[in-house]
């Protein structure tokens, strides 16, 4: 976290997952990765002790392909909610 504190996540628990752990903006503004000072992709699995810096943009959207890289219940679930609230703005215009 920018605090330094340590996210418990469950093994082969991905960049997605931690940002999803810190805050839900944070993973729904995700573009890319850094672990341990370089870059990464989004399906890289992280190994304890991993050092994670998120990459955000203020345009950026989850896809579902997120969804399958996820490995946490929180991720999936906040990536759906994402999803469908992007659908329902589809839907809406």
């Amino acid at each position: 976290t920018p605090k330094g504190d340590v996210i418990d996540l469950p093994i082969a628990a991905t960049p997605i997952d931690f940002a999803y752990a810190v805050h839900s903006d944070l993973g729904n503004k995700m573009t890319g990765a850094r672990v341990n000072g370089k870059m990464v992709s989004m399906d890289t699995a992280l190994r304890n002790g991993d050092m994670v810096e998120v990459i955000t943009k203020a345009s950026a959207k989850p896809s579902r392909k997120w969804h399958d890289i996820a490995k946490t219940n929180m991720a999936r679930k906040h990536i759906r909610a994402a999803l469908a609230q992007m659908e329902k703005k589809i839907q809406g215009k």
